[in-house]
């Protein structure tokens, strides 16, 4: 995905998004997305940004 470019913030929130995680011993699941905070979100873009300018 990186190598076509720099996603967009969309997808990677719909990849978060797909990303299920267990809680509660597995009784609840929820995705990453829900349990990220926004501030993390930006860093990651930042992050997916840096590392595809580095290609």
């Amino acid at each position: 995905m990186l190598e076509k470019g720099v996603p967009t913030e969309d997808e990677v929130l719909d990849i978060l998004r797909g990303i299920p995680v267990k809680l509660g011993g597995g009784k609840h699941e929820v995705s990453l997305l829900d349990l990220l905070p926004v501030q993390s979100q930006i860093q990651l873009m930042d992050i997916v940004e840096a590392f595809q300018q580095k290609l």
